[in-house]
C-alpha cells in the first residue's frame, strides 16, 4: 500500500509542459491536508460541533478532488485554489473555534508552499509569504485586540487534542514539503548533470562524460582495484562522402545505428563514447590491450555484416581504430593522444584496420 501511495505522488505528469516537481507537491499537501480533515471530523463529531463536522468534511472532499485533478488540470490553477483553500478554512475555523483551535499554525505551511510550489517571480513567492503572515496578523488582531469570542468554545481537554493534531499535521506537512521538495531537487540535478554527459544525437557518452569515466578508472587503478586497461579511438571511413552524398539526415542515422551497436558490445566490457563527430572513443575496463583485441575485432567483423537503409539505399560501413594500454608513466591524455595517432596510422595505411 505504502508503495502504491509513494507510485501516485510521484507519478509522471500527463501535460509535458506542466512541472512535475509542482504537481507532487501539490499532490503531497493534498493527501496530507486529506487525512487532517478526516481527523479532524471525527475528533468534531466527538465533541457534537455538526457545523465543524460538516465543514471539515467538504474540505476533505474539497482537498481530495483537488488531489485527483493534478496531472489533468492547469498546475497553476490548482496552486491558486490551494491556497485560496488554505486560507478559507484557517479563518472559517479560526471564527467558529477561536484562537486555541490552532489554524493560524497552518499559515507556516502556506509560507513554504510559497517558495517551493509556487512557481511565479520571487518577488511574487514573497508577496505570497508576506499575505500569509499578514493573516495570521489579522487572526492576532481579531483575538486580542477585539477580543473576538470563539462560536463554539471549546473545553480544555479538547483544546489540548487539537492543538497536539495541529502542531503535528503542521510538522507532517512541512516535512513532507520539504523532503519532497528536496527529492526532486536532487533529481533534477543528477538529471542535469547526466545530460550534462550524454550526447544527445547517440546516447552515448560525450567527451565530458566519457574525461569523468577515465578519471574513475584511473582512480580504480591507482588504488589498485584494477591492474590495466585500455582505449581504442575508432574512426567511421569516408564518413564525410556519407554526408556529402546522402546528407546529413542519413550521416545521423548511421552514428545512431553504430551507436547502438557500439552500446550493446562494450556493456558488459567497458564505456564507449561520442568523442567528436564520427570519432569514438572506447574503453575497456580492467582489459589489457591483448584482451581488448578480440573485441574490436568482433566489432568489426559485425561491422561488415551490418547494412544502414535509407531511402532506396543500403550503406556498408567500415572503421578504423587505435589501440592502446595506459602507461602508468605518463598521464591519460598522453594514452588518448597515442590511440589517435594510431588510428591516422590506419587511415594512412588503407582504413578498415585496427592498429595496436
Amino acid at each position: 500500500m505504502f508503495r502504491q501511495l509513494k507510485a501516485f505522488i510521484f507519478q509522471d505528469h500527463l501535460e509535458e509542459s506542466e512541472a512535475k516537481q509542482v504537481c507532487v507537491l501539490l499532490r503531497l499537501t493534498a493527501i496530507v491536508m486529506c487525512t487532517y480533515f478526516l481527523c479532524l471530523a471525527g475528533i468534531l463529531f466527538f465533541i457534537g460541533s455538526n457545523l465543524g463536522v460538516w465543514l471539515s468534511l467538504i474540505l476533505l472532499f474539497s482537498f481530495g478532488a483537488l488531489c485527483m485533478s493534478i496531472g489533468h488540470t492547469n498546475h497553476r490553477f490548482l496552486t491558486r485554489c490551494t491556497f485560496f483553500l488554505m486560507i478559507t478554512w484557517m479563518i472559517l475555523y479560526f471564527y467558529e473555534y477561536g484562537w486555541d483551535f490552532g489554524t493560524q499554525h497552518f499559515v507556516f505551511v502556506l509560507v513554504v508552499m510559497a517558495f517551493t510550489i509556487y512557481r511565479g517571480s520571487l518577488r511574487g513567492k514573497f508577496g505570497i509569504a508576506l499575505l500569509s503572515s499578514t493573516v495570521w496578523l489579522f487572526l492576532f488582531i481579531c483575538r486580542f485586540q477585539f477580543h473576538l469570542k470563539a462560536k463554539f468554545p471549546l473545553d480544555v481537554r479538547t483544546d489540548n487534542i487539537l492543538h497536539i493534531v495541529n502542531t503535528f499535521f503542521v510538522f507532517a506537512a512541512l516535512s513532507s514539503l520539504m523532503l519532497a521538495f528536496t527529492r526532486e531537487s536532487l533529481e533534477m540535478q543528477q538529471r542535469l548533470k547526466r545530460q550534462a554527459s550524454i550526447d544527445p544525437l547517440t546516447g552515448l557518452l560525450n567527451r565530458r562524460g566519457m574525461q569523468e569515466y577515465l578519471s574513475r578508472e584511473l582512480d580504480a587503478y591507482q588504488e589498485g582495484t584494477i591492474s590495466r586497461f585500455s582505449m581504442a579511438m575508432g574512426d567511421i571511413d569516408f564518413f564525410k562522402r556519407v554526408n556529402d552524398v546522402y546528407g546529413h539526415e542519413c550521416g545521423d542515422l548511421v552514428l545512431k545505428t553504430l551507436a547502438r551497436l557500439f552500446r550493446e558490445e562494450m556493456k558488459q566490457i567497458g564505456a564507449v563514447s561520442r568523442w567528436g563527430g564520427e570519432e569514438f572513443l572506447f574503453s575497456f575496463h580492467d582489459y589489457g590491450k591483448d584482451q581488448a583485441l578480440p573485441v574490436l575485432q568482433r566489432l568489426q567483423q559485425k561491422l561488415t555484416q551490418l547494412e544502414i537503409p535509407y531511402k532506396n539505399n543500403r550503406l556498408k560501413i567500415t572503421m578504423t581504430f587505435g589501440l592502446v594500454e595506459f602507461d602508468y608513466r605518463h598521464n591519460m591524455d598522453y594514452s588518448i593522444d597515442e590511440a589517435d595517432k594510431k588510428l591516422y596510422c590506419g587511415k594512412e595505411s588503407g582504413r578498415n584496420r585496427i592498429i595496436h
